[in-house]
């Protein structure tokens, strides 16, 4: 299933098909430095895949992949922002608590 994008004029008039596809699972993080749209695709819970799209060419390029230095009870990263100058990118996960240790005695 691939979702078109549109493109809109500020000043108005009818809206017009852009080069280039959203996959799903895709979603829009803003701009690229070059101009490009950045779009963020879970790989899985522990991996977030950034790419650019070239709205003239439709050309899309995977620019980085977002990862914990340790995916133990991660559920999925939530959001990503970069700077303007690429230079540092952020980003939230969400957790699971797996830090309760439970000892059963006994058990037949």
């Amino acid at each position: 299933d691939r979702r078109r994008l549109m493109l809109a004029l500020v000043a108005g008039g009818p809206s017009t098909p852009a080069p280039g596809t959203l996959e799903e699972g895709d979603y829009l993080l803003g701009w690229s430095a070059k101009g490009e749209l950045r779009i963020g695709h879970a790989v899985d819970s522990a991996h977030l895949r950034i790419d650019h799209l070239d709205l003239g060419s439709g050309k899309r390029t995977p620019w980085m992949t977002l990862a914990p230095p340790d995916p133990t009870g991660v559920v999925r990263i939530r959001a990503a922002k970069a700077s303007r100058d690429e230079k540092t990118v952020a980003f939230t996960m969400g957790l699971v608590d797996v830090s309760d240790l439970l000892v059963l005695e006994g058990l037949k």
